[in-house]
């Protein structure tokens, strides 16, 4: 898929892989799995490795699913497959498959692999290691097993010394290496462990079972399934002679035209052809007429799992099967069917003749099976399962993620933008590994770590400390430099987070695309800036930001896989700019509800309002002491307080206008304060102004809504669209009837009371928690 045209609205691709088509047991498993995972909004393909084998007559099996035979991407040559002597399931293709698989599946094409049986599990383990793509590897049978099970008594028994040892260490590397084993049932878990280490997952098979159970069980013994010589279909004759008034029907799949031939000479030669009707071929709605034609069904040899024992049972059927059978652990024996722990023609013939005389007995066995597999055992009940595990494993899957956060300059304290991303991080039940390049003077919001960061910092330069203009530029221009060379020299694959829109956090990223085009850059915009003519400070200062913002807007807009926006309004406003709203994602911040909420506030109310945040001239905080002014008119013992540092200029300037209004004894100057005397200060004090000229969340809102307190604040696009409810608005640079509504809220207990309950239940929603879990669910859509 193409990373620049990827869309956040894709489901997750899964690809399950199986050898050939044929309608066996674990044919219909992974087929059945395409489908229930779609409509649970996977994005299923059902892979095939080889077109070889494939018959026109079983292309019914492909109704309604997506699929391809992976052999039609290789070459003409080595789309030709042969079967290699001796050996029933191998063929070249099995051996070409390893090795030319990695070469025509794409990194980005699937999310994940469920690989079904050992025929296929070299091609899958070879595509999960050069294409980075997990795997669940659903083991049916073991390798060794199977050669236990059909060549023991074949030439190919000379060789076991050397093959056994061979397939238990290739099936040891595929397992190993899977994100997920799973089994059909408890049969071969322990195998597993004890020989390979793993710890198999059971998750039983499922079939589409009938809604009802058919009021009437016909008379003949029905056996169906995949058939070969081995199956012990001589005790299945032996009890058709030894039942000479019972008609059976055996139907089902062969694995070799051989086996079938000799099974069809046998039945002649004991002169059961009127008795014993074979079924070479039938579909779902085939089957359900031969179920209905039977009283009950029958397996003369013993299965890991049986796929057709749990489709008989589906069907009202007693089941009648060697003991520890796969399926035996899902029903009760007498309850549901018969378990014999030695299978000969005299036990089956004893076992079937009270079910063919006692019509209700089979009944009332068959109907309480069909009843458990409805309720436990259905296809899309197992889908649900794999839909869980999958999104497991693609959550717990490490990522790498290479952030940016270059943007600091002079001695400023943080802004609320700048915990972002330490604050999701620590709240993330998914496994991270991050490299954070940051200045080596501003890692103080990272020094507590809560998961593994790695801080590549950036050495100070002779103009780290000055904030002028020309000064700011060249720190920018220096870092974007040492940056770029840092993230060209790590090790693909990782996630490129540029942590801010501005431009030293976003040149890095645009220019590594083009190194690195594979990597996926998730790109944060907080907001757009006002015009340099409506912004306040300085016009020249405000012209050069706002040309290097749209030069940062332009190559976020063209290289950016995906676009982290802080609210709806700013999502509206980037897609009238053209930005494809596809890429785009709303998150906002979040707040620690149940630390501010248990953090205790003073007995005496400190401050009759506060406000918190970066101290520069688009918080609007030049607007504060004239706000105040007017507030201490109506209410002359009212008192602010405003935590925060910033530019000396900036703060300079306030200092200034404290003075000339005479409000120095109404407020006070903070400055930095540690996060829980923040909160305890929050608490205590009763309003929150909210004074920002253009933001893109409010953090420092969220904090004081959490605290309890009232928010009175500048409509700027976030009161209203961020929180809902607990604030009163006020159209920008109104500085009246700002002042007006914080002394008519002081004024009024039940107003105040009736905001403050609101803005705790506003802020009670966008716990970091829920944050940090969205943001992982953004971090599993970078492929």
């Amino acid at each position: 898929m193409n990373q620049k045209t990827s869309s956040l609205k894709n489901p997750v691709k899964v690809a399950i892989v199986i050898d050939q088509l044929l309608p066996g047991g674990v044919q219909k498993a992974a087929i059945q799995e395409v489908k229930n995972l779609k409509k649970l909004g996977f994005n299923t393909t059902l892979l095939i490795l080889m077109r070889k084998g494939f018959e026109r007559r079983n292309r019914y099996l492909l109704q309604n699913l997506k699929f391809e035979f992976l052999s039609d991407r290789y070459p003409p040559l080595l789309q030709r497959s042969f079967k290699i002597p001796i050996f029933k399931f191998l063929s070249t293709l099995h051996l070409v498959s390893p090795i030319v698989a990695p070469i025509k599946i794409k990194s980005n094409e699937f999310d994940i692999i469920i690989s079904h049986g050992t025929t296929t599990s070299l091609t899958t383990w070879s595509v999960s290691k050069f294409k980075h793509i997990p795997y669940i590897a659903v083991i049916h049978d073991p390798m060794v097993y199977i050669l236990d099970k059909i060549y023991k008594k074949t030439a190919l028994v000379f060789l076991f010394p050397l093959l056994k040892p061979l397939s238990s260490i290739l099936e040891k590397l595929f397992v190993k290496s899977s994100s997920l084993c799973l089994v059909d049932s408890n049969v071969h878990a322990n195998f597993l462990s004890r020989v390979y280490g793993v710890k198999p997952k059971v998750v039983y098979l499922g079939v589409n079972a009938p809604k009802t159970t058919p009021k009437h069980l016909g008379d003949k013994v029905i056996s169906f399934g995949r058939w070969d010589k081995e199956k012990n279909l001589n005790i299945l004759l032996d009890v058709a002679t030894q039942l000479p008034k019972t008609s059976f029907i055996v139907a089902g799949t062969w694995s070799s035209g051989k086996d079938f031939l000799w099974f069809k000479n046998e039945i002649k030669k004991r002169k059961l052809q009127k008795r014993i009707q074979l079924i070479k071929k039938y579909e779902e709605e085939d089957l359900v007429k031969i179920c209905r034609q039977g009283r009950v069904w029958i397996h003369p040899h013993f299965e890991a799992f049986s796929l057709s024992a749990l489709e008989a049972a589906s069907h009202g059927l007693p089941i009648i099967i060697p003991k520890k059978s796969g399926i035996t652990e899902l029903f009760r024996e007498v309850d549901h069917g018969f378990f014999p722990k030695k299978m000969s023609a005299q036990t089956l013939k004893e076992l079937i003749l009270p079910l063919l005389k006692n019509k209700q007995l089979a009944w009332k066995m068959g109907h309480k099976s069909a009843l458990l597999v409805r309720k436990n055992y259905t296809s899309i009940a197992r889908a649900k399962i794999l839909s869980n595990d999958i999104l497991e494993i693609l959550n717990s899957k490490v990522k790498k993620i290479v952030a940016l956060e270059i943007g600091h300059v002079g001695k400023t304290g943080i802004a609320g933008g700048d915990r972002l991303l330490p604050e999701m991080v620590k709240h993330l039940n998914s496994p991270l590994e991050i490299d954070l390049i940051i200045p080596k003077t501003n890692t103080s919001h990272w020094l507590k770590p809560q998961k593994k960061v790695n801080l590549l910092t950036l050495n100070r330069s002779l103009f780290d400390r000055r904030t002028d203009p020309l000064s700011v530029f060249a720190t920018y221009m220096q870092r974007i430099i040492k940056t770029v060379f840092i993230v060209a020299k790590v090790k693909s694959p990782f996630i490129l987070y540029s942590s801010t829109g501005i431009f030293p956090d976003v040149v890095p990223a645009f220019f590594i695309k083009f190194f690195k085009p594979k990597t996926h850059w998730i790109a944060r915009i907080h907001h757009i800036s006002l015009p340099p003519t409506k912004r306040p400070g300085p016009y020249w200062v405000n012209l050069g930001a706002h040309i290097l913002e749209r030069i940062s807007l332009w190559m976020i807009q063209t290289k950016a896989n995906i676009i982290i926006v802080l609210n709806n309004n700013l999502k509206k406003e980037l897609s009238e700019k053209k930005f494809d709203s596809d890429k785009m994602v709303v998150l906002g911040g979040g707040v620690d509800f149940g630390q501010i909420t248990k953090t205790p506030s003073g007995k005496v109310k400190l401050y009759d309002a506060v406000f918190l945040g970066r101290l520069h001239y688009a918080k609007g905080v030049l607007d504060l002491a004239p706000i105040w002014k007017k507030v201490v008119e109506i209410e002359p013992l009212a008192r602010l307080g405003i935590i925060g540092t910033g530019p000396e200029e900036v703060v300079s300037s306030i200092k200034r206008q404290i003075a000339d209004y005479k409000l120095t004894e109404k407020i006070d100057l903070l400055n930095f304060i540690p996060q829980k005397k923040v909160w305890k200060t929050l608490k205590s004090s009763k309003i929150f102004l909210f004074c920002d000229h253009e933001a893109g969340f409010g953090l420092a809102v969220a904090e004081a809504m959490a605290a309890g307190m009232p928010v009175v604040g500048w409509d700027i696009g976030i009161l209203g669209s961020v929180f809902k409810t607990g604030f009163i608005k006020i159209p920008l640079g109104n500085h009246e009837l700002f002042a007006e509504n914080i002394a008519k809220i002081l004024k009024d207990k039940n107003l105040y009371l009736k905001l403050s309950d609101q803005a705790q239940k506003e802020a009670k929603k966008i716990d970091w928690s829920i944050t940090g879990q969205k943001f992982v669910k953004i971090l599993n859509l970078a492929k």
